[in-house]
């Protein structure tokens, strides 16, 4: 799918109507985070509970069920604080350590859209890059429609890349 294909697709009225709505926000889902934390507590519980019947300690258990718990805490955090806030052309992103940063739209120097078709069905990501920074939103993400319309309208098309793989066996 180019990207004259994906205007058509949407059509400029559509666009309009999602990005004349000058402020949104992209951001993970809450219920994304609290699944992880939910199962970095789950998992904390087992060491917990062994000690607790066996009455011994194995500090060699501890070490192992943290570090097999760590990524999903860094999970659950990065879900819970990375976040895309759009007001007019101001952009605005906050980090998974809380940190911000913005630019202007006139500054996105490339755009990468991936539109991956799958037996699960597709799954898009969209990938902004200024001179000193990037941002990414994927199709999981709430607004995500509304920022894909919103770079459709005002990035020049000469700056937006489509890269369409298709990875279904066909038959």
């Amino acid at each position: 799918m180019n990207l004259q294909s994906l205007k058509a697709h949407y059509g400029r009225d559509h666009m309009r109507e999602r990005s004349s709505n000058k402020r949104f926000s992209v951001a993970f889902p809450k219920s994304l985070s609290r699944a992880a934390f939910a199962f970095c507590a789950f998992i904390l519980l087992i060491p917990l509970a062994f000690t607790l019947f066996q009455g011994e300690r194995n500090p060699a258990m501890y070490v192992c069920f943290l570090l097999f718990d760590l990524p999903f805490l860094f999970g659950g955090i990065w879900a819970r604080n990375y976040r895309i806030d759009v007001d007019g052309d101001r952009i605005c992103v906050r980090r998974w350590n809380g940190t911000r940063y913005s630019f202007e739209a006139s500054e996105i120097e490339a755009v990468v859209h991936r539109v991956n078709h799958t037996a699960m069905g597709m799954s898009e990501a969209i990938r902004i890059k200024t001179k000193r920074r990037k941002a990414s939103a994927e199709t999981l993400m709430e607004g995500f429609e509304q920022m894909k319309a919103y770079i459709l309208e005002r990035i020049p098309e000469d700056r937006v890349r489509v890269i369409e793989k298709v990875f279904v066996k066909q038959s």
